[in-house]
């Protein structure tokens, strides 16, 4: 196995942080399976909302009086036995920005059937947009699951869908989104997310977790439980510096703590393996954060060598003092397992630190394969004009296998609707003009609702629609000039007791 024998350039162009209460703007807090209208701040000081306008499938339940949680998300949850795809929007982003995404599980029990166990996982799947995250698996109805991805928008908005893949009822309690700086997580683009493998806090001599308000973006940092007699904590109250080009910043609560070896030379962090099941893994990227806490004198000196497995992955590293500081891979390896071990030099007369740790993996966006923009903001206006309560969530057109009832599209890059077929689904009111922002629609259906009023002009504007459905309605008025003219010269067939009512008349 070849290793990578380059690292992020770090700059030497430092900035003095000044650490104030950080801002909450572009945070979307949803408490899934909430009470309609349910809003609150959490002890964080984060304001949740229910998840009532961020999806209109599945059921609230509450989890089981016998299970507890620390987080109020976690109390009640969604679930969704019904159809096999299901997915929340998220509204508050912006294209081409970064994003990390949460979503968290606690199962509870709330239905009663036991379902999380080690010999038979709950599972389900997990995709971001149309690509798939992760595999859900929870064996364990008392633990919180939480999973995180960061990714670059491709729209306005970003889905987060839960698939049933028939190893028990998806479910979700929490789903979060916070805005990032586009510099940090380098390795993430529009083409390629990261799914968080774990984040490690070392060097707390207690059980606490490390979010928001100390890190601005509310990542989630769990304390390394370790064992005092191989490891000790060392800490600091002072304050830090960043590089200027920090690209993962790392909260200095995290950096004011640190592990380093009671007598041996070397500190290794935790191992981890490569899914054996999966022969397309594509690896893992790996940041370690390193500060040195003390002030060093006389002839004290630590430098020590990372190894990654055999491999001397950082040679005769020397920490700054009161720097945040970070070694990361530039490409994800591909070891069936992986573990990092930070090795004494002979001439250091201290121990190697540790005070942090991230693994992630990257995943595929197929962003070729999103719905048109056009299409998708149309469709979703379609739906809001007429309050359509129908499994309409998610992509319309990607993953195949989970197109919309009703829409059909091609196969074109991205994916445009070409048919739309709305006949028995209830409709009321006037034909809506956003029927016109799907240019490449060739068969419109809207036969047998309650639509009234005018045939609007802008229908005979749709250049590619070949067949027009409005038969069954109670449409009234002059049918206009463009679509009897296509009707009469064979571009198009018009279906419609107005259009006829009105060539009898004339």
């Amino acid at each position: 196995m070849k290793v990578s024998w380059c690292f992020l350039v770090i700059s030497a162009i430092c900035a003095a942080i000044i650490e104030g209460q950080p801002s909450t703007q572009g945070f979307t807090s949803i408490d899934c399976g909430a009470p309609s209208g349910t809003t609150y701040k959490d002890s964080t000081g984060i304001f949740y909302v229910s998840d009532d306008s961020y999806i209109d499938t599945g059921k609230n339940y509450n989890i089981d009086p016998k299970y507890t949680s620390t987080s109020n998300q976690a109390l009640t949850l969604r679930s969704f036995p019904e159809e096999t795809r299901n997915c929340y929007t998220l509204w508050n982003v912006t294209k081409g920005e970064k994003y990390l995404v949460r979503a968290t599980f606690l199962y509870g029990n709330y239905d009663g059937k036991q379902m999380a166990q080690h010999s038979t996982p709950l599972q389900f799947n997990l995709y971001i947009d149309v690509n798939l995250w992760r595999t859900v698996n929870i064996t364990d109805a008392s633990s919180e699951y939480a999973h995180e991805v960061v990714t670059v928008a491709a729209n306005d908005f970003i889905w987060v869908c839960l698939v049933d893949i028939k190893a028990g009822t998806p479910f979700i309690s929490a789903l979060e989104l916070r805005p990032l700086k586009d510099n940090l997580y380098p390795y993430t683009f529009p083409n390629q997310s990261n799914a968080i493998l774990f984040r490690l806090n070392y060097g707390p001599t207690k059980n606490v977790t490390i979010r928001y308000p100390d890190d601005p973006y509310d990542r989630i940092w769990p304390w390394y439980q370790y064992d005092t007699t191989m490891l000790k904590s060392i800490s600091t109250t002072a304050s830090f510096t960043r590089y200027r080009d920090d690209q993962y910043e790392a909260p200095f609560s995290v950096l004011q703590t640190a592990l380093t070896p009671v007598s041996s030379s070397n500190l290794p962090t935790v191992s981890f393996d490569a899914p054996s099941n999966n022969p397309n893994f594509p690896g893992y990227y790996t940041v370690l954060h390193m500060t040195e806490l003390q002030e060093l004198s006389g002839n004290q000196s630590r430098q020590f060598d990372i190894f990654l497995n055999d491999w001397i992955w950082v040679s005769s590293l020397t920490l700054p003092h009161g720097m945040a500081y970070y070694r990361s891979d530039v490409v994800a390896q591909l070891y069936s397992n992986i573990k990092f071990t930070l090795v004494k030099m002979t001439n250091s007369s201290l121990p190697p630190i540790l005070n942090g740790m991230e693994v992630y993996w990257p995943i595929t966006m197929e962003v070729n394969q999103l719905t048109s923009a056009g299409d998708v903001k149309g469709i979703m206006d379609i739906k809001d004009d007429y309050n359509i309560i129908r499994n309409w969530n998610g992509d319309p057109c990607s993953p195949t296998n989970f197109s919309w009832h009703g829409v059909v599209c091609n196969t074109d890059e991205p994916p445009q609707i070409t048919s739309l077929n709305l006949s028995y689904s209830g409709l009321s009111g006037k034909i809506s003009f956003s029927f016109a922002s799907l240019q490449s629609i060739t068969y419109l259906d809207l036969s047998h609702n309650n639509l009234s009023g005018d045939i609007p002009d802008i229908l005979g504007e749709m250049s590619k629609l070949q067949v027009l459905k409005l038969s069954g309605n109670h449409l009234n008025g002059q049918v206009p000039d463009t679509l009897i003219k296509k009707n009469n010269s064979g571009l198009l067939l018009l279906l419609s007791e107005a259009y006829h009512w009105c060539t009898t008349r004339t």
